[in-house]
């Protein structure tokens, strides 16, 4: 019964998650234009982050529109997270409690509202909590499992193409690995690791040599930024309030045993993998000085419900399934109307005319070349919605610059042309262009009032 009730939970949610964003914006927000637009190009690599975002969120666009196919893929991988909770947990608490631990999952930010936003952080959250499992499952076995070997091996791997942040996670593994080797070393196991762990990674590696490693020269400008101080601060500020829910629904769901829980084994593995990773992340930016973001603790949330739960039994303690289910109902439903009314009053980009834009932008194009749009070049949001929502769905050129896009062929964007966009007040060199313009397009309701002035100049042989 607990199963179905938690893949029921899961469906729910997930097409709770898709509707809402769907209905309320018109153009998704600046991180999934990001991804779509890098994706029109597939590499192993773009010039700001790793490309796995980006694969999957083209696939599901090949389907179905650009809005749609963001929210899918959030809630596609967090349906994936939540089973990878749900499995791990079965290892540690009975079924009803790995029922509400897995449910309480969707009382955190990363998975309701703030995943419409379709980016890194929700990508790497399956990779963090299968890569979890798969570990679990060499320690089990001590070692000797050669096929969880080869399944931690393909999960972590494809985690560094999710998000580099995925490393402090691999850190606190290798540390336990250090202190209870018993659990795990094995001399077979270890070399089928790296070789398959290295054989996936190598391609995105080969790419960050070619390209002087850009990514990881944004990732360290990132962290530049702000004081080490402040950042802790909002880290751990961010970490117990992203949890409120979720300590709350406890309180509420648990109820006295009649019989103490039995212990399980490595108890102490699941008190370890739920501290040591936000602690790592918490050192290493006090060791090299570096201001870490409060976004960094979305995929440490995932296993906070598995330890409360089992802690909970372990105190000789229940979790009401039905309570559980319950509380995550009442608590999605308010912030899914919360969410409604905060994007229709106060996120303006939600309304940005994106697709009337790209299409007059196509029109334009068409008319005067008499062939599709191949190529749009310019900064990442003006540009880059018209790459996402125009029909033809050119390739995009961030900022005009082939260096930073080395899976574009510079002879093909000869050979095609391609449409230059911008804003007032970021004047390119018109003399390149065989035709320039300005078109003028209104925000959607409620801010029809709203203007924008979008400048295009035409790049053709």
């Amino acid at each position: 019964m607990y199963t179905y009730l938690a893949m029921a939970v899961t469906v729910l949610h997930a097409v709770l998650w898709v509707l809402v964003p769907y209905y309320t914006l018109h153009t998704i927000g600046f991180d999934p234009v990001e991804m779509l637009a890098w994706g029109r190009s597939l590499d192993v690599g773009y010039f700001k982050h790793p490309p796995m975002p980006s694969w999957i969120v083209i696939f599901f666009e090949t389907i179905m529109s650009p809005n749609l196919a963001t929210f899918t893929a959030s809630q596609v991988a967090i349906t994936i997270t939540a089973i990878g909770v749900w499995v791990l947990a079965r290892a540690f608490v009975s079924d009803s409690s790995a029922l509400v631990a897995t449910v309480f999952v969707f009382l955190l930010p990363n998975t309701t509202w703030i995943s419409a936003e379709w980016n890194h952080n929700v990508a790497q959250l399956p990779f963090w909590i299968w890569t979890i499992i798969a570990f679990h499952r060499v320690c089990t076995h001590r070692g000797r499992h050669m096929g969880a070997w080869v399944f931690m091996a393909v999960v972590s791997a494809l985690g560094v193409y999710a998000k580099y942040s995925v490393g402090v996670l691999y850190i606190a593994i290798l540390l336990y690995a250090v202190l209870w080797r018993r659990y795990i070393f094995n001399i077979w196991g270890l070399s089928v690791f790296a070789i398959v762990f290295g054989a996936i990674i190598t391609p995105h590696i080969l790419y960050l040599i070619e390209v002087d490693g850009s990514p990881l020269t944004y990732v360290s400008g990132q962290l530049a930024r702000g004081s080490v101080w402040q950042g802790l601060g909002s880290f751990w500020g961010a970490f117990v309030a992203n949890l409120l829910f979720v300590f709350l629904g406890t309180m509420i769901a648990c109820r006295k045993a009649r019989f103490r829980s039995l212990s399980v084994p490595l108890g102490h593995f699941l008190v370890y993998i739920t501290v040591f990773p936000p602690v790592i992340a918490s050192l290493f930016g006090i060791v090299t000085t570096t201001h870490i973001h409060s976004t960094w603790n979305f995929p440490f949330l995932l296993v906070v419900p598995i330890c409360l739960v089992w802690w909970c039994e372990k105190r000789g303690y229940t979790l009401s399934a039905w309570g559980g289910v319950l509380w995550v109902v009442v608590i999605n439903g308010i912030v899914a109307a919360y969410y409604t009314h905060y994007y229709s009053n106060r996120f303006h980009r939600g309304y940005y005319p994106a697709q009337p834009i790209a299409s007059e932008i196509q029109h334009i194009w068409r008319t005067h070349t008499r062939t599709p749009l191949a190529y749009v070049a310019g900064d990442q949001w003006t540009a880059g919605t018209v790459a996402v929502y125009a029909p033809d769905k050119p390739k995009f050129i961030v900022d005009n610059d082939i260096s930073i896009n080395p899976s574009i062929d510079f002879n093909d964007v000869y050979d095609k042309g391609y449409m230059y966009i911008w804003q007032s007040g970021k004047n390119p060199n018109v003399n390149t262009f065989t035709h320039t313009g300005k078109i003028t397009a209104k925000s959607h309701p409620p801010y029809e009032n709203s203007t924008y002035d979008i400048y295009w100049g035409i790049v053709k042989k």
